[in-house]
């Protein structure tokens, strides 16, 4: 893709670099004329903007010199009674503070006195020039300040009024300016502001007119100039420019506009090519891997393309659609741990056998999820009781199935006289026939002879129990290193025995016992757990719950990840028991 839009893009910058140089030379002569007139237009719409601007500057200069004086008028009257300012003394004042007129009113609006006669004894809102102010000292909000300008867009008729609150909180003051006062100062400004926007030989004069009307842009050329003219608010603007700087291509600038039109078509063709490649192809890089991780499985994964709305839209559309899938599959794997352990449970025996020669217990602590530990005990004969401890490597209802399967292919082919070994590798056999998914399972396998305590035993690729003979301390029992379950045909398994004498005691577990980890990852390990039982007394239930204590206490809070399962068994004597067998 990236090949072809480079292609596809050198070719459009092509085209569009000769038409724009030879396209630019050729109507350049009927272009000169209008970018002649932009020049003039923007000289005027300059010196238009700066007239405005300084004009109101100029008016908020006024607007705070008038509050200053209407502020300082009002301190002249403080503790003195407006009734006994002289008409003398306030002309004093009125030159004092630079204004035309004064007057004071008092807290309901009457004049009481005024340099302008014709005020006194008059109601404020009764006098127009003063209507604003009267409308807002004489509300019961009450101003403390107010500017009124009156006929403001008409120079001759043009005045301006600045009200303050008296100290003494009785009425209020106002000065006032007149026409005079109020002259434009920006006639005399205006040879000085068009000469700051002079470009080359391109000038701009500004006039003063009657009204605000605008007046309709003209354009004329005669013999040597362009000119332009327009009306805009209160001023009228003449432009011009010499004809002779309206000139055609000279053979140097003609090779400069080529070189420069190259130059910056290729600016423009390595540019789209960057952005291209910052806000598409990097973004569509990104989404496609999280994509990838996404099918993987890794429902965890939120796609942040930020590069271009586009890309944002995509990328929380599908941050969307991954958070919806993946409450689904949680649900989905939570309803099949949930049936999962419901399998477990059920294959799990509940009653222990009652004999003279043995005592046998074993519990399963389940982790959170569903585990894959299974174990099982049942006579074979009169003599003879096998037990085994596994452990599946997978987890919900297809593990389950998986351990049911293996649970009970032990029980079938446990026959009076079988060699554990040869059991063993049919049972694996049978696993591995259809075993698409590829689980496995460990299992430590045994058939303890009630009558002589002879133990035959094979390790399946389970961790090795613990033997402790007579007073003797905990040991790891001999076995031969084997491939678990269910992984190849070909495996083979040797057969192991021991003999138990009175007072033997043997504890078989799983990996979730000794894999068990603390917060900071380190794991329970086999030399915590030989250090437990030569520390540990008692009978075989008290052991395996002070040594799940044990467990608990080293977790220290951390969730427990795996099945726990503890089988223990203990040797009393060589006895011979009378019975069927048990399956």
């Amino acid at each position: 893709m990236r090949k072809h839009f480079q292609a596809w893009l050198l070719a459009f910058v092509g085209t569009a670099c000769l038409l724009t140089v030879f396209g630019g030379c050729w109507f350049y002569r009927n272009l000169q004329r209008d970018n002649a007139i932009t020049i003039l237009r923007q000289i005027r719409n300059g010196v238009q903007r700066h007239i405005t601007q300084t004009q109101k500057d100029r008016q908020t200069l006024q607007n705070s010199n008038a509050l200053a004086k209407a502020r300082e008028f009002s301190r002249h009257l403080n503790n003195m009674q407006p009734a006994k300012l002289s008409p003398a003394g306030l002309e004093k004042l009125q030159k004092q503070l630079d204004a035309d007129y004064l007057l004071i009113f008092d807290e309901k609006g009457i004049c009481v006195t005024s340099t302008r006669k014709q005020d006194i004894g008059q109601d404020i809102r009764q006098i127009s020039e003063l209507s604003q102010i009267g409308a807002a000292f004489t509300s019961p909000a009450g101003n403390q300040e107010k500017i009124q300008w009156n006929a403001e867009n008409n120079e001759k008729l043009r005045t301006q009024f600045a009200a303050a609150e008296r100290p003494d909180k009785k009425g209020f003051v106002v000065v006032g300016f007149g026409p005079a006062s109020l002259m434009d100062p920006m006639r005399l400004d205006m040879e000085k502001i068009t000469g700051m926007f002079r470009f080359g030989r391109a000038v701009i004069q500004c006039e003063p007119k009657d009204s605000d009307s605008d007046e309709p842009e003209r354009i004329s050329i005669d013999k040597s100039n362009l000119s332009i003219t327009s009306g805009h608010g209160k001023y009228r603007f003449f432009g011009s420019i010499p004809l002779d700087d309206i000139y055609p291509f000279s053979n140097h600038a003609f090779r400069i506009f080529i070189i420069s039109g190259l130059i910056l078509f290729a600016g423009i063709f390595v540019l789209t090519l960057v952005l291209f490649h910052t806000t598409a192809v990097r973004g569509v890089r990104a989404v496609n891997k999280a994509l990838h991780k996404i099918n993987e499985g890794d429902l965890g994964i939120r796609i942040k393309v930020r590069s271009a709305t586009e890309f944002e839209d995509l990328s929380d559309g599908i941050n969307r659609t991954v958070v919806r899938l993946k409450k689904a599959v949680d649900k989905e794997a939570e309803q099949e741990n949930e049936m999962g352990k419901t399998i477990q449970a059920s294959i799990l025996p509940s009653d222990f056998p009652d004999s003279k020669s043995f005592s046998l217990a074993a519990t399963l602590f389940p982790a959170k999820g569903p585990g894959g530990d299974f174990y099982d005990f049942f006579r074979i004969d009169g003599v003879h009781t096998a037990m085994f401890v596994g452990d599946v490597s997978d987890r919900g209802i297809s593990a389950a199935l998986f351990m049911l399967k293996a649970k009970n292919l032990l029980r079938e082919l446990a026959r009076p006289g079988c060699d554990p070994a040869e059991m063993l590798m049919e049972v694996n056999r049978k696993l591995c026939a259809g075993n698409k998914s590829q689980m496995f399972v460990s299992v430590f396998f045994a058939i303890l002879n009630q009558a002589d305590g002879e133990l035959k035993y094979v390790c399946a690729g389970h961790p090795r129990p613990l033997l402790k003979h007579g007073n003797e301390e905990w040991s790891f029992l001999p076995a031969e290193k084997s491939m678990v379950l269910g992984v190849s045909v070909k495996a083979q398994y040797m057969t192991e025995e021991i003999h138990l004498d009175g007072g033997d005691r043997l504890f078989i577990y799983t990996n979730g016992a000794t894999e068990t980890m603390d917060p900071g990852d380190k794991l329970f390990g086999s030399q915590r757990l030989l250090m437990f039982l030569n520390a540990s007394e008692g009978n075989l239930s008290m052991l395996m719950e002070n040594f799940h204590d044990v467990l608990t206490e080293f977790a220290a809070g951390k969730p427990q990840t795996d099945d726990i399962t503890l089988m223990t068994l203990d040797f009393h004597e060589n006895q011979a028991e009378n019975g069927g067998t048990a399956r």
